[in-house]
């Protein structure tokens, strides 16, 4: 259904939109220290809209880094399209995500 502004179609105002669960995620990857990987892996993450909680990268001795996102109020589609993005870059050589656990 298409609601016309202009005629003062109020029709939709009370629709409320299918809410999602979220939940906080964690995702590791390893990918080779090329210069640019800082800007690579960011510009997927800020595709999503959505600030990190937290995002550590990490060079290892082996000409390697290692990158850990945590990202919260993220959907499991958003989670995955990220992950999958993430795994198409060429300097990405594994991912591995996983769903953060409330703590009592």
């Amino acid at each position: 259904m298409t609601r016309d502004v202009y005629a003062g179609d109020d029709a939709l105002n009370s629709a409320q939109p299918a809410q999602t669960p979220t939940s906080t995620f964690r995702i590791s990857l390893h990918a080779d220290a090329s210069p640019d990987v800082l800007l690579r892996v960011s510009s997927h993450v800020n595709a999503l809209n959505r600030t990190p909680v937290s995002f550590v990268l990490q060079r290892q001795a082996d000409g390697e880094v290692k990158i850990e996102i945590v990202i919260s109020d993220c959907t499991a589609f958003m989670q995955d399209m990220l992950c999958r993005k993430l795994a198409q870059l060429t300097c990405v050589y594994d991912v591995d995500s996983t769903e953060q656990r409330e703590q009592q």
